[in-house]
């Protein structure tokens, strides 16, 4: 849920893990980045995933990542599309 991508991003940052990734689906996520905000966490601490199946590789505005497709390759397969600086 929205308010549990709050308390596991603070778990996280207390790990001292930087930027962790939040994953949500596409009628979710943006309930999880109101959340997000409305505890004083800025965008830049996030990296956000999101599942929004369009069958076409593609990177939604203001995320960083999208999977895209649970048919990859013909299979019941997942694939994503990550921006180039995903891993940083």
């Amino acid at each position: 849920t929205p308010d549990q991508a709050v308390a596991w991003f603070w778990r996280q940052s207390k790990r001292g893990l930087k930027r962790p990734v939040v994953y949500a689906n596409a009628s979710t996520m943006p309930q999880v980045v109101a959340a997000l905000k409305g505890q004083g966490i800025p965008r830049s601490a996030v990296r956000l995933w999101v599942a929004h199946y369009t069958y076409v590789a593609h990177i939604e505005s203001g995320y960083d990542a999208c999977q895209f497709t649970d048919r990859a390759y013909g299979h019941n397969l997942d694939q994503s599309l990550l921006c180039a600086t995903f891993f940083d």
